[in-house]
């Protein structure tokens, strides 16, 4: 990844020196990036391994966070979306068609498997509305909708 120096305007974004920014990946390229709503930046890679990164602004660290969410080699990181409590929600996909939800909430992720009720196939999107409400999008199971994203239990509406 390559970074620009803070504050630099869109409008002179093209004559901005970038800065290579290591991340300590091993996979080949970056899958899926998403910045949060803390101006963290999150980052899916595939290639030699899959993995999970996020960038902590504030400490200008990166997390390897590819074990607490079980990716495996088959396993990626193929959606993100924040809810409005500022849980980070990750789709996991494989091409296997198994998937996983994981939130990450207050420093610590949840992982929601399909045994847990989450849906199957590849997750290729994950959206939140102006409701509130979460939905998700998967070539196996279709749309399906989360009332309640800030609960330990979850309710999902399949459509």
């Amino acid at each position: 990844l390559f970074r620009s120096p803070d504050n630099t305007s869109f409008k002179n974004l093209a004559r901005a020196p970038l800065k290579k920014q290591g991340t300590g990946a091993k996979g080949l390229e970056p899958f899926r990036i998403f910045e949060d709503s803390r101006g963290d930046i999150w980052m899916a890679t595939v290639g030699d391994a899959n993995q999970l990164f996020r960038w902590e602004r504030a400490a200008n660290i990166w997390h390897d966070y590819t074990l607490q969410v079980g990716l495996a080699q088959s396993g990626i990181g193929s959606a993100f979306s924040e809810d409005r409590q500022g849980n980070i929600w990750i789709g996991i996909s494989s091409e296997y068609g198994t998937s996983s939800l994981a939130r990450f909430s207050k420093g610590e992720f949840r992982v929601f498997k399909q045994s847990n009720g989450a849906p199957a196939g590849f997750i290729w999107d994950l959206f939140l509305d102006s409701r509130g409400r979460f939905w998700i999008a998967s070539t196996s199971d279709g749309l399906w909708r989360l009332d309640e994203s800030n609960t330990d239990s979850f309710e999902f509406i399949k459509y």
